[in-house]
């Protein structure tokens, strides 16, 4: 059988419809509409990713995995081929079940999709009401289908809103289901001056209450969490904090600048690249793009000036096929000739020397992020990319004017950063970022004209901080297990 442990205990399940079960702390919970089942047997080896780990046998693991947005997307994918290769060298593919609520990545690692929730991500709160009842749909369609047939855990990755809901919805009618929360919300982030976050946006009661492991990528946000618990007089009762570094650092394999040209038949010499990494959702085409294109035609101008050989191009990877025409349509109407836009189906491959901006598919953005000498970033887990391959970068975020009144006069949230380099240390801001009134053509043209010249050595000391402040403090010191705590700890 395939199972899974909590604390090397199996998580045991019998029983019918409205079934009492007992997990391994000896609580009793009542569970709906479960099928017939028994899981017993005693784990056999562990594998860091979410702290789950599989035992062998003879049935079937079923695995749900919840996630939205292109980067929960990506770290679910990771966590499907972790988990689909445990089960191939240790029972067969078609021991393990892979379903959930994801995007591509996630479908193309093995993961059967009840929907896709890329098309309904968003920031903000205003931005997010049009796809409130899109996401109500999909996870009502999602539910259906766990009654029918429940998981043996499920794994909620980010998306605090819709996986909060979730969870909660799995307390009350699949209670014999461990969840486990991988990548949970920035609450850490949100109280980081002493301040409690709002109630409306307080999630760790329902992590408290719904989560047996609570799976966190940085050390201060473990920290919070264990406090708080700390407060409860909970600390070793549910959840399990567990900080076990940042995948990004697993998922980003070093490659160097020129590898990274020759792979995509880019020439090294009198020519510079900036990667435009802004088109992962629909409303940031529309909110950062618009100044990006105006700055790319100033930076283009000056460079021809000061460097009259050398040649610059912004390469766009995109995230969603149908945001392309919308992409071309924009950077025409800011003044991108037609004829200067171009575009690879299955790449980028050479680009031709009257281009200015050129796009590609999203499975070339990673090597499209690694060639370039600069990245204009939207905040996210692409900043710690960035990072990892000691790329310089501008960090790009707005808000509907809407959305940010709630979050400044009602909520009276101040947020120290939103980038993810920045945020890591909350000593020093380490990359520059331009927020709402502050994202203007202007300063995006100074910023990276900054960086491309490396004036007084900015760009260098940005890489030096990657490396000396920022990636050292997303990894596990010597004396921390990866595999020690947690589920299946």
């Amino acid at each position: 059988m395939v199972a899974f442990c909590w604390k090397g205990v199996p998580l045991t399940r019998v029983g019918g419809r409205a079934a009492v079960l007992r997990d391994c702390r000896g609580f009793t919970r009542r569970a709906v509409a479960l099928r017939e089942r028994s899981l017993p047997g005693r784990c056999s080896a562990q594998k860091r990713l979410g702290r789950l780990q599989l035992q062998v046998g003879t049935r079937q693991l079923r695995v749900f995995i919840s996630t939205g947005e292109v980067s929960g997307d990506m770290h679910g994918a990771a966590l499907a081929k972790s988990l689909r290769k445990q089960a191939t060298e240790r029972a067969g593919e078609s021991r393990l079940l892979l379903r959930g609520v994801g995007g591509p990545s996630m479908r193309e690692a093995g993961v059967e999709l009840y929907a896709d929730t890329l098309s309904i991500s968003s920031i903000g709160i205003f931005e997010a009401v049009r796809f409130v009842l899109p996401a109500f749909l999909a996870y009502e369609k999602a539910k259906k289908e766990l009654l029918e047939d429940p998981p043996d855990v499920a794994v909620l990755i980010d998306y605090i809103g819709p996986n909060a809901a979730i969870a909660s919805w799995f307390r009350e009618f699949l209670p014999g289901v461990p969840v486990i929360y991988y990548i949970g919300p920035q609450q850490w982030i949100w109280e980081s001056d002493g301040n409690p976050a709002p109630r409306l946006l307080d999630y760790f009661p329902v992590l408290r209450e719904c989560c047996r492991c609570l799976v966190a990528i940085f050390p201060l946000e473990a920290e919070f969490y264990r406090q708080r618990l700390l407060k409860l007089g909970a600390l070793n009762g549910s959840p399990e904090i567990v900080y076990v570094g940042h995948p990004i650092l697993d998922l980003v394999k070093p490659t160097s600048q020129q590898a990274a040209r020759a792979k995509l038949a880019w020439s090294s010499s009198d020519r510079a690249y900036v990667a435009v990494m802004l088109a992962s959702r629909e409303q940031e085409v529309g909110a950062l793009l618009p100044a990006t294109a105006r700055a790319a035609l100033a930076i283009e101008k000056t460079m021809s000036k000061r460097h009259p050989s050398k040649r610059i191009y912004f390469v766009v990877p995109v995230a969603r096929e149908e945001f392309t025409d919308r992409i071309r349509r924009l950077l025409i109407e800011q003044g991108v000739p037609a004829d200067r836009i171009t575009q690879h189906a299955h790449g980028p491959g050479g680009l031709e020397s009257e281009t200015l901006f050129h796009l590609v598919p999203r499975t070339q953005s990673r090597l499209v992020l690694a060639a370039a000498d600069l990245a204009i970033c939207k905040s996210g887990t692409v900043n710690l990319e960035a990072a990892a391959l000691g790329v310089p970068q501008i960090v790009l975020y707005r808000l509907s004017k809407t959305s940010a009144f709630l979050i400044r006069r009602v909520f009276r949230m101040r947020l120290p950063y939103v980038s993810a380099v920045n945020v890591v240390s909350l000593d020093r801001p380490i990359v520059p970022e331009l927020l709402q009134e502050n994202l203007t053509t202007d300063r995006i043209y100074e910023e990276a004209m900054a960086l491309l010249e490396n004036r007084d050595g900015c760009a260098d000391r940005m890489r030096e901080a990657y490396q000396s402040e920022v990636l050292p403090r997303l990894r596990l010191t010597a004396g921390e297990s990866r595999t020690g705590a947690g589920l299946c700890g």
